[in-house]
Parts: C-alpha cells; sequence; structure tokens
C-alpha cells in the first residue's frame, strides 16, 4: 500500500513541476510579447491614459 502512494505523489509532484514550468514559459511569452510592444512605434502604450484609468490625476 506504501508503495501506491508514493506512486500517486511523484505523478503528482510531476503535474506541479509541468504547471510550474508552463507558467513560467507564459510569463516570459508575456514579458517578450510586452518588450516587443514597447519597441514598436505604434504599440507603445500611452501611460498618461492609463494612469486616468487608475485614477491618478496628472
Amino acid at each position: 500500500m506504501t508503495s501506491g502512494s508514493v506512486s500517486s505523489n511523484g505523478h503528482s509532484g510531476n503535474r506541479f513541476r509541468i504547471m510550474r514550468i508552463a507558467t513560467w514559459a507564459g510569463l516570459l511569452i508575456l514579458l517578450a510579447f510586452g518588450f516587443l510592444g514597447y519597441l514598436t512605434p505604434g504599440m507603445q502604450l500611452n501611460w498618461e491614459t492609463i494612469a486616468t484609468m487608475c485614477g491618478f490625476q496628472a
């Protein structure tokens, strides 16, 4: 019985590792798109508009 629970824990740990790797990969892809968008003049964010939407007054 102990070996059955060990294998299921190993499977759960493996799933956790896959999810963690997928999360980091998604974050890196998101940051890469943001960086590329920042380099493209037509895609740069208008920070004044975002600050106004968040309630900051210029």
